[in-house]
Formats: C-alpha cells, sequence, structure tokens
C-alpha cells in the first residue's frame, strides 16, 4: 500500500520534470515544477520512512479547501496531457486531520478519475459538509463502474490499465484510518454516466 502511493507521488513528480526540461519551459514553469517535484519527493520519503517503521510525524489540522487545491494544483501536468478539466465546487474552509494521508486518497481518486475520463470532459470535485463533518465528491464522465464489478470494487479489482487493484481498496482503509468513509455513489441513470466517488470525514 505504501508503495502504492509512493508511486502515485513518483508519477506526479516526474510529469512536472517531463514538462520543466522541455527546451521552451517557462522560467515559472520550471520554478513550480521543482516546488512541485520537491514536495511530492518528500512525500515520497515520508512513505517509505513509514512504512520502514519510522513514526509518523505529527500533522496539525489544515482546512481541507487548501488540501484540495494543492493535489489539483499538483495534477495539473496529468490533467493537461489527458485533456481533461477539473471543476471544484464548494469552500470546504473546516479543518482536518490527516491531511497528507487525505492528500493520498484524493490523489488516488483523481488518477483514477483522469485514467476513464474522455478527452473533453469535466471532473466534479464538489467539497460539502457542515460542522460536523466533511464531505468530498470525485465525479467523473467516463464509462462508469460496471454493475457487474460494483460488489467486489473494494476488494482489489480494477478495469484501470496498468490498475493494480489496490487503489480503491487502499484508499477506503486510509479514510476508515481517519474515521471516516469512502463509498462509490451508484448512478442515478445509468452506468455509462461516470464514477462518483465520495468521502465523509469528521471535522
Amino acid at each position: 500500500e505504501a508503495l502504492h502511493d509512493i508511486s502515485n507521488a513518483l508519477t506526479v513528480l516526474l510529469g512536472w520534470l517531463e514538462e520543466a526540461s522541455q527546451p521552451n519551459a517557462e522560467p515559472s514553469l520550471k520554478t513550480r515544477a521543482i516546488d512541485i517535484a520537491a514536495r511530492k519527493a518528500r512525500e515520497a520519503r515520508a512513505l517509505a520512512r513509514e512504512a520502514i517503521g519510522a513514526a509518523r510525524p505529527s500533522e496539525a489540522a489544515r482546512p481541507v479547501g487548501d488540501v484540495i487545491r494543492e493535489v489539483v494544483d499538483s495534477l495539473t501536468i496529468e490533467l493537461e496531457r489527458s485533456q481533461v478539466r477539473v471543476e471544484v465546487r464548494g469552500g470546504g474552509g473546516s479543518p482536518v486531520r490527516g491531511a497528507a494521508t487525505l492528500a493520498h486518497v484524493v490523489t488516488n481518486l483523481m488518477l483514477n478519475a483522469i485514467a476513464f475520463a474522455p478527452k473533453g470532459s469535466t471532473i466534479h470535485l464538489t467539497l460539502g459538509g457542515d460542522g460536523d463533518g466533511v464531505e468530498i465528491t470525485i465525479a467523473d464522465e467516463g464509462p462508469g463502474v460496471d454493475p457487474a464489478m460494483v460488489p467486489g470494487l473494494f476488494d482489489g479489482h480494477t478495469s484501470r490499465p496498468g490498475g493494480a487493484g489496490i487503489g480503491l481498496r487502499h484508499a477506503r482503509d486510509m479514510v476508515r484510518r481517519l474515521d471516516g468513509e469512502l463509498f462509490h455513489v451508484p448512478s442515478t441513470t445509468d452506468a455509462s454516466s461516470g464514477a462518483t466517488f465520495t468521502v465523509t470525514l469528521p471535522s
């Protein structure tokens, strides 16, 4: 599971380094790429250290909106390469603990959505909730989840090209460690209307 999150961090890191290495890359893009690549490298190192037994550093609670915007910003290259847009709705200002864990979860769900989203489509990321909790919903406009796969969706099954089959299971485990829940939202029309996943967390 740690290797899965490290792989995601390295996917984002390599995307930015490849973009910054282009001959026509603007200086501002190179600076931004270095900042994001360094952040992702630190995340990967922290994950690796925790996996080999190092203590997890303490984290202060952060506004969920800040966490989401940081994740979306880091995925700019992946979104542009896939020709997919993202629309973020809602303020989501409530502070949440475990911001790094939440960032891994949202990155996982976003990379899944990008993988299945058709070119020119939009991923809808909605922040909601009240004083007692936070709700994050990610909905794509892809083929949706085959009804036959729904019962085993969090058991390691995957239809994502190149997927290892542990992403959703691992994401749900991480959310539950934060006393929250991750679930698939069935389509109200048909399975081909896209996939929707919702994360709920106590604030």
